[in-house]
């Protein structure tokens, strides 16, 4: 079997990394807004997703963020929900001949739609946060098989202060995984957390240190390569003819020019067996605990609708576009 072309999106780039092509680099690459999850951008990543899940040629797939600046310690790798005085006066919208609650289900279907697909996808899904992280950017990680973080990066769910409430399965996977106290923190109080504070409790698998916002999604799909025991070279029976610099190496579209033709065989790793990787994910992730997962994610969209139309809502948007200009000013 060949490998399949990629598809081109317009807020995410797809990538084979060089080393083993079946490795997908699912990159954000929205830098003017910090990666913010647009309705394009939910859209984007959730037809990503569903492609890498249905294609033979794809075995895992390592999520990251293009970060903009010269200073890579401020780099976002995800800024959370695009908001706006725009987002507040359309949520209020009401077109001629468009009901409020139709108006306010364009609101949560990409978020729906996406943690949904997420909920679904399996295959190997590993993030590579390579920068700070904001909103359904952290909330969204628990769903996630592995999260490697840069040591201290910023998580924060500013929830309470833009008015809307839990979402990404938080309200479920948060005090599951961080517990009751910290849990209430991030979720009621919007306080941010650290690689360091998130590590214990396993909500981050693992900080690597010595790596940056560029070098991090690189290390995390040769680690991957570490642990399976995937060859540097010679995984077909011959070298991959491509360079293996970073995740970008590939090409964004096709399998790429000296690309290996044929699949590589995961019977030929020497470290671990990717077939029993993916049985214990089914098993994880059982039919009965991804229907309550869905459930959960049905009745917060339904939630973070019903509070969007509310005043408090353009009040939290308005509190919070205040800051973001009181922290421009200071620059």
């Amino acid at each position: 079997m060949s490998l399949a072309a990629l598809p081109a999106y317009s807020h995410v780039i797809l990538s084979r990394f060089a080393r083993c092509p079946t490795f997908i680099s699912l990159e954000l690459n929205d830098v003017a807004t910090f990666n913010s999850l647009t309705p394009d951008m939910f859209q984007c990543m959730a037809r990503a997703l569903q492609w890498c899940a249905k294609e033979k040629t794809v075995h895992a797939v390592v999520f990251s963020g293009r970060g903009r600046g010269a200073d890579k310690s401020k780099h976002v790798f995800c800024s959370g929900m695009g908001m706006s005085k725009e987002t507040a006066e359309n949520a209020f919208a009401n077109p001629k001949g468009v009901s409020l609650r139709e108006v306010r289900a364009r609101v949560v279907k990409g978020p729906l739609d996406f943690i949904d697909t997420i909920i679904d996808f399996p295959k190997l899904l590993v993030a590579a946060c390579n920068g700070h992280a904001f909103g359904m950017a952290v909330t969204m990680l628990p769903l996630f098989d592995f999260v490697y973080a840069l040591p201290g990066l910023t998580f924060r769910t500013p929830f309470s202060e833009l008015g809307v409430c839990a979402e990404g399965c938080s309200s479920a996977t948060f005090p599951a995984i961080l517990g009751p106290g910290l849990a209430s923190k991030m979720l009621y109080y919007a306080e941010p957390q650290t690689s360091e504070k998130l590590l214990p409790s396993g909500f981050i698998s693992e900080i690597v240190p010595d790596k940056d916002s560029t070098t991090l999604p690189e290390w995390v799909l040769n680690h991957l390569c570490d642990r399976l025991g995937v060859d540097d070279v010679n995984i077909t029976g011959a070298s991959t003819g491509l360079p293996t610099s970073g995740p970008r190496a590939a090409s964004a579209s096709a399998a790429g020019s000296g690309a290996p033709s044929q699949l590589p065989n995961p019977l030929d790793w020497r470290n671990l067996s990717l077939q029993s990787i993916l049985y214990s994910k089914s098993l994880v992730m059982h039919k009965d605990r991804r229907r309550f997962l869905h459930e959960v994610n049905a009745k917060e969209m339904e939630a973070v609708a019903g509070m969007v139309a509310s005043p408090e809502f353009a009040v939290g948007i308005g509190r919070f576009m205040a800051k973001q200009a009181a922290k421009k000013a200071k620059l």
